[in-house]
């Protein structure tokens, strides 16, 4: 497993942007201008929204070599006090992800379909 580690919710919440923008192998601009905007919205204090970015860009791209399943699943379980309106707006922003481009590709269903299915089985866990 690669090593990634998250500081904060937000951070992990930012490697699943990457994740859903990444499902169909397909990095759409209008994607990218989605999660750039997604990033200032959670780091509204933060001065250098484009470095965040890059960073968490670089950090993806370099575990997306390795099995994403294992680092998504230490994610949900390195933050089990999340609550059900937070996992809605994770929710809801992946989705917002997925339609960017204006069209859904089947690999992208799959992708939600299978990280819903980690993160419900680890809070059912706890």
């Amino acid at each position: 497993m690669a090593d990634v580690k998250f500081k904060t919710f937000k951070d992990f919440v930012i490697f699943l942007y990457f994740y859903i923008a990444y499902a169909d192998h397909e990095f759409h601009p209008a994607e990218e201008a989605l999660i750039r905007s997604k990033i200032e919205r959670l780091f509204p204090k933060d001065l250098n929204h484009t470095s965040r970015f890059k960073e968490a860009h670089q950090s993806y791209l370099a575990a997306a070599a390795a099995d994403l399943k294992p680092i998504i699943e230490k994610g949900v379980r390195d933050f089990p006090h999340v609550g059900s309106n937070d996992k809605y707006h994770v929710y809801k922003d992946l989705y917002d992800i997925i339609n960017a481009d204006g069209r859904v590709d089947e690999k992208e269903t799959e992708a939600i379909e299978a990280l819903k299915s980690i993160i419900e089985m680890n809070f059912k866990a706890h």
